[in-house]
Formats: structure tokens, C-alpha cells, sequence
């Protein structure tokens, strides 16, 4: 969302959809009123400018990688896409006031890290998680309690999660480097 120089103001219809394969960007200078708007993205969620949540969801869809960019409140964030990989800007927190859903797959890890990887991604999740399939790196949760992510692998460098693998001797070998032996489908890092 673009503004022509003086500060700009869009609020969202209530019940809106908005989908674009491409990436979600608001400038400086600009508002954004979500209402109860779903966001579905294919790319990047860039906030430059000022993002009102509200009830909003957005969602990040697509397999492309993503950057999310900006200190962001969103009310319901969700990325349910193995393998994709997400990077948040270095320092900058993201919070979520309402459901945050972050999924992979079984052996096809959703991947989450820093844009920087000296300095930690933050997440301030405030209600409901739902975490499973994650590979996570430099991140700081800054909430009270760990943050689980079952399933998940960590890059390292993170602050305040409880991220879990654990062996399940599932595979057709004993073998540590079978895949199909840890509850992630990866071999831990």
C-alpha cells in the first residue's frame, strides 16, 4: 500500500479476502485497518508503516520463501507449508494477540529464522500455539513460559523455547542417520 506523501488511512470491509501470490507491503506513512480481513500471502509481509490487526488472520501460503519485515501485531498469524523457509527481521518482535499456527511436514520441516544470524527474531505470543515440524534458529521468545514446538528441530541460538525430537525407532534401521527413526522425519542437527 502505497500513499502519495501525506500520511494515508485504509481500513478494510469487514468480511474482506485479500490473496496475492506476490507480497503484502506497507509503506511508511501508511495505515492498514484489517477489521476481520484473511490475508493470504505468497510471499513477503513487509511493514513499513502501521498494521491494525484487529480480527484479522493473515496467512503466509505459499512454498516461496518469505521475509517478514517490521515489528508486527497480528491477531491470528498461520504458515502451514513444509519446507518453506521464513525469515524475520533481525530485532524486531512479533506478536500475536490471538492464534499462532506455525506447521511443516514429516520430514519437510517449515523453517524460521533471523534475517541476521547475530542478532534473534522475536516472538511474543499471547494466546493460543500451535507449533509442530519446525526447524527454528536465532530466535528469542519473550514471553514467560517456554514456547513448545513438538516435533521441531532448533539452527541454535534461541531463547526461551522448548523445542523437541526424540528418538521413535520407527525407521528399517537402528541407524541415527535414518530419518525415518526421530519424530521430526530429519535427523537432528
Amino acid at each position: 500500500l502505497k500513499q502519495g506523501g501525506a500520511p494515508a488511512n485504509f481500513t478494510q470491509q469487514p468480511d474482506s479476502r485479500i490473496v496475492t501470490k506476490g507480497s503484502t507491503v506497507i509503506n511508511p506513512g501508511v495505515t492498514l485497518n484489517a477489521a476481520n480481513t484473511v490475508y493470504e500471502v505468497g510471499k513477503d509481509w513487509i511493514n513499513l508503516g502501521n498494521f491494525n490487526a484487529q480480527f484479522s488472520a493473515v496467512q503466509l501460503v505459499s512454498g516461496l520463501p518469505a521475509l517478514v519485515v517490521g515489528s508486527n501485531t497480528f491477531n491470528d498469524f498461520t504458515i502451514i507449508e513444509p519446507g518453506k523457509m521464513v525469515k524475520f527481521d533481525a530485532d524486531e518482535t512479533q506478536t500475536i494477540t490471538g492464534v499462532l499456527t506455525l506447521k511443516g511436514g514429516y520430514g519437510d520441516l517449515l523453517v524460521l529464522d533471523s534475517t541476521d544470524p547475530l542478532a534473534p527474531w522475536k516472538i511474543l505470543p499471547q494466546g493460543e500455539t500451535h507449533i509442530l515440524y519446525t526447524l527454528i534458529g536465532n530466535s528469542a521468545n519473550i514471553r514467560g513460559p517456554p514456547l513448545v514446538a513438538e516435533h521441531s528441530d532448533s539452527l541454535g541460538n534461541n531463547l526461551n523455547w522448548q523445542i523437541s525430537t526424540s528418538w521413535t525407532g520407527s525407521g528399517f534401521s537402528a541407524d541415527w542417520s535414518d530419518p525415518d527413526n526421530w519424530s521430526t522425519g530429519t535427523v537432528p542437527l
